[in-house]
């Protein structure tokens, strides 16, 4: 499956922002990640913080992630993005202007 050429702007998400990946093998290519935030909630999670992946959160994916744009997205961990778990594939992605206040890109 893949999800190719679209722009994912201003989304907001306890867990990432954008998008949230779980046991998603799936491939992202050619989108634009823009502006979205992961934010602080008042949810109880059983698995991964809160406020991580501003424009993507993986856990338990293999997404195969490229040629996308990650631009001006934020959150408290992993700006950019979360990896809980699994093993994405990232390759020429343009990452930029992302925020994170703790830890992660």
């Amino acid at each position: 499956q893949e999800l190719n050429g679209f722009v994912i702007q201003n989304g907001r998400a306890v867990q990432g922002g954008g998008t949230r990946l779980s046991r998603a093998p799936i491939n992202l290519v050619s989108n634009q990640f823009l502006a979205n935030g992961a934010l602080a909630g008042s949810f109880i999670f059983d698995s991964g913080p809160p406020n991580a992946g501003g424009a993507l959160y993986l856990e338990e994916s293999d997404a195969h992630i490229e040629g996308n744009v990650i631009q001006g997205n934020f959150a408290m961990v992993g700006g950019a993005a979360y990896v809980r778990s699994g093993r994405p594939l990232f390759l020429r992605n343009l990452i930029m202007e992302n925020v994170s206040t703790n830890l992660g890109f």
